[in-house]
């Protein structure tokens, strides 16, 4: 797990530390509101690294049987990509 941290923390501490005091008032990032608020989301920011990281096993498992990576690899990032909503949004789903 600390392999997939590091370039996630390399990136979002500036890109968080620039958005919080450069937006305009219209979109600005607030603090947590409460000490709840922010605990709660510490333990989703730690379980969406572990279903990341769960996900990477889950391609590396399947690549060891397999001759070339490029098929599975290329599947497993449609699936996620499908699935997270960035290409339909996840309010458009069915219940």
């Amino acid at each position: 797990m600390p392999l997939s941290t590091a370039p996630t923390i390399l990136r979002a501490v500036p890109i968080f530390t620039i958005t919080l005091f450069l937006l305009p008032k219209d979109y600005e990032m607030m603090f947590p509101p409460s000490l709840g608020a922010l605990a709660g989301w510490i333990i989703t920011t730690f379980e969406a690294l572990v279903i990341s990281c769960t996900i990477t096993n889950i391609i590396n498992i399947i690549t060891l049987g397999s001759i070339s990576d490029d098929g599975i690899t290329r599947l497993f990032s449609a699936i996620v990509t499908l699935s997270s909503g960035m290409i339909v949004p996840l309010p458009l789903f069915p219940e």
